[in-house]
């Protein structure tokens, strides 16, 4: 994700849910404003002082070195998998413009997320079986695709739309 797109936010007092000693969000400016992509919350020893309570189970930590006991505090992170996609999307995509009644679609993903790490685009039918050889052979290691159809500037924008390295 582009460092300019991510700020981090700390919730004000009356923001924080009631076991919250601190929460911190991770936020993305998605082209509709920011949104949280991850909240990171200090729950104290909250959680673990109430287990403990109602369970009559001791849940206290002995640290040998300083001989003390006490009840850890929690650190609670949250991640919505929808919306850290969804900024992986928004932040990979660029609309170019190549003239003044055209454009492309570029998804610009890193490769760990496009769909396919490579693609075999044969220039012409008559290279084709050689070109599926190849493809075979690379779809044993990568996630590849062949495509044979229309032109190859059209095959290229495909692969560019969906964000073949």
């Amino acid at each position: 994700l582009t460092e300019q797109n991510l700020r981090l936010r700390d919730h004000e007092k009356a923001e924080l849910s009631f076991y919250s000693k601190a929460t911190t969000d991770i936020e993305y400016l998605f082209p509709f404003g920011w949104g949280e992509l991850w909240g990171i919350a200090d729950r104290t020893d909250y959680d673990l002082s109430r287990h403990q309570q109602h369970s009559g189970k001791s849940l206290e930590y002995f640290d040998a070195e300083t001989k003390e006991r006490y009840i850890p505090y929690v650190v609670e992170p949250s991640l919505g998998a929808d919306r850290v996609a969804l900024a992986f999307l928004v932040d990979a995509y660029d609309e170019e413009k190549l003239s003044e009644k055209d454009s492309r679609i570029v998804l610009h993903l890193h490769p760990a997320l496009a769909p396919f790490q490579c693609a075999v685009l044969p220039l012409s039918k008559k290279l084709g079986e050689k070109a599926r050889a190849i493809w075979q052979r690379l779809a044993k290691r990568f996630s590849a695709d062949y495509d044979e159809t229309g032109s190859i500037g059209k095959r290229y924008r495909r692969q560019d739309e969906i964000g073949t390295p």
